[in-house]
């Protein structure tokens, strides 16, 4: 709304090869513990935590946990990917151009710094000139970049007090639930207003439909033998432009499995659908549910609505809304089903 906004959050984190990690938000908040086989997540405002088997690498507790991504996720660098197996890839995804500003002084000694320009965002990395480690990262991201009516944002990590090789007592890593705390399958859904009623649709047939695509017709039990999410959605919706480009990820990731995802537009005209999808690079499918008929049968009362159907034609999951971090969930859902 025109406003300036600026939030500054400590972290400290403990890091031992291969997935070892203990991150905790200075004044409270948030606690990941990863102690090899488990990897645990409290937050302190539901008080409550939750437990799963803790991946390989440090790669894989960042996919796996959506509160170490800083603000919203939108800082796509962070201090933990330095330390897994490939930092220079994680570093270098998607940038077109690097180049070699001059050194600086800072508060932590003389600098190199380096610029990364990637399609939608710059980052800046100030490189200690004696030991090479990061000292600072800042990530500019333009309004277009950003979430919609956010603006622009920067973000600015600032690494300090850094010790390597460090002697660490196993018992750092052992987790210990505060008093009274519950454990929860679902901490985004507890964060984000309680755990959602399930749909009526839950464990039924998918209500069949077919509507006009901005190619051909799209017939909903065409695709029974495969895995489908229906993306319910229209263009001028915050939560939708937020989380389709989740989406578009997990579709380029398994679209030659047997998957596919259909967006359900909601009653815009097809040359705006179809701008929008050239301009944001969306390769999925489009429905064009002009009357919102299709909308009603699977009883959609906020968008985005993701509807998640197994191979069988049955609806398994509804998800209605969304929240950063939440398409981790979509894609462990897909993977279970589609080994189904």
């Amino acid at each position: 709304g025109g406003r300036e906004q600026t939030a500054q959050i400590r972290y400290g984190v403990i890091f031992e090869r291969p997935n070892k990690v203990v991150l905790v938000r200075s004044g409270g908040g948030m606690l990941v513990i990863c102690d090899g086989e488990n990897l645990y997540t409290y937050l302190s405002p539901v008080n409550k935590y939750s437990v799963e088997e803790a991946p390989a690498g440090i790669e894989g507790i960042m996919d796996a946990n959506p509160f170490v991504l800083g603000w919203a996720g939108t800082a796509p660098l962070k201090a933990l990917s330095l330390f897994g197996d490939s930092p220079y890839k994680t570093m270098m995804e998607d940038v077109d151009k690097v180049v070699l500003a001059d050194d600086e002084t800072l508060a932590e000694g003389r600098m190199h710094h380096l610029v990364l320009h990637r399609e939608s965002s710059t980052v800046d990395l100030w490189i200690d000139s004696e030991d090479y480690l990061i000292r600072r990262i800042r990530v500019d991201l333009p309004e277009e970049a950003s979430a919609p009516g956010v603006g622009s944002i920067v973000v600015e990590e600032s690494h300090d007090k850094v010790r390597l090789d460090a002697d660490i007592a196993p018992d750092m890593f052992v987790f210990k639930p505060p008093e009274e705390a519950e454990q929860t399958d679902d901490l985004l859904a507890e964060l984000y207003g309680g755990p959602q009623q399930p749909s009526p649709l839950v464990g039924k047939k998918a209500p069949d439909f077919t509507l006009d695509g901005l190619k051909k017709p799209i017939r909903l039990s065409d695709y029974v033998g495969k895995v489908v999410m229906l993306e319910f959605w229209t263009t001028t919706c915050p939560a939708c432009l937020m989380e389709m480009p989740a989406l578009q990820k997990i579709y380029q990731k398994y679209k030659e499995r047997d998957f596919v995802l259909i967006g359900v537009n909601d009653r815009e005209p097809a040359r705006t659908v179809k701008d929008f999808m050239a301009k944001q690079k969306f390769t999925f499918l489009v429905a064009l549910d002009m009357t919102g008929r299709v909308g009603d049968l699977y009883r959609v009362n906020g968008r985005p609505t993701l509807v998640v159907i197994d191979k069988k034609g049955m609806v398994r999951n509804v998800h209605v809304g969304y929240a950063p971090g939440m398409e981790r969930r979509f894609e462990r859902e897909l993977k279970g089903l589609l080994s189904e």
